[in-house]
């Protein structure tokens, strides 16, 4: 083994075993010892089998979707009609739904492992959405890649874990669900898809807070959705790290 490979290694072992963020023994803490995540907006059941010891200290140490909960908290509120596309285990869908009283909520998640627990999570925290299965698409049915890690599913990154999910037509779900002012978008790397060929589809949109994903969309497509944003009437007001907010010039 070459010497920059070992110590990029003993690196990696270092942080995982004493960052804050993602720790080995926080991790292993949770998954021995907590059966929920409680959060100040609820209480979450999660898969233990879909990740790597590591990534579950953030259910305990309030790291888990902090940019986009954050972003939520600042520019969601009473009466938006929020479209959220990759809800996971429901832990920002029912920060959302939280914030939107007055308003309506549609969650899409295409993957069938988390399922459940969306499911689960909406009813233990009673929270007021509905829930799709599937991916928004033309198509009816799509290849979906699934990952060991439970944020790590992607319609785009390939991972040798091959699966079919329904493909959600846009326009119906505008059309029986909406219309929505609002979109909360975090679909490792389905982002650039969705605003090239589908933003169009959701004309009364006036608040976007996406997550771009550079570790699987090459830099020029993550500058091309941009500039396709911003050729539609939005400017980007507020970021955290990849995830950033975008409003409707001449909107509060």
């Amino acid at each position: 083994m070459q010497k920059s490979t070992l110590l990029r290694r003993v690196n990696r072992l270092l942080v995982l075993t004493f960052s804050f963020e993602e720790n080995f023994f926080l991790g292993a803490f949770f998954l021995l010892l907590r059966p929920y995540c409680t959060l100040s907006h609820g209480s979450f059941k999660v898969p233990k089998r879909w990740s790597r010891v590591h990534f579950y200290a953030r259910f305990i140490n309030g790291r888990y979707e902090t940019e986009e909960r954050e972003l939520i908290s600042r520019h969601l509120g009473a009466g938006d009609h929020v479209l959220e596309l990759g809800a996971c285990i429901g832990v920002v869908s029912c920060l959302i739904a939280s914030k939107i009283k007055g308003g309506r909520q549609c969650s899409v998640e295409a993957n069938p492992h988390l399922l459940p627990y969306l499911r689960e999570n909406r009813q233990r925290n009673q929270a007021d959405f509905e829930i799709l299965a599937g991916a928004l698409s033309d198509k009816s049915e799509i290849k979906f890649h699934l990952n060991k890690n439970i944020v790590g599913a992607s319609s785009i990154r390939e991972t040798g874990n091959l699966c079919s999910v329904s493909g959600i037509s846009p326009t119906s779900t505008e059309k029986n669900y909406g219309p929505f002012n609002a979109l909360v978008a975090d679909i490792e790397g389905g982002e650039y898809e969705f605003i090239q060929k589908h933003l169009s589809d959701f004309k009364n949109l006036k608040k976007i807070i996406v997550e771009f994903h550079p570790a699987i969309l090459k830099e020029p497509l993550i500058k091309e959705a941009k500039s396709t944003l911003g050729k539609a009437g939005f400017e980007r007001i507020d970021a955290i790290g990849d995830t950033e907010f975008w409003r409707k010039r001449g909107t509060d």
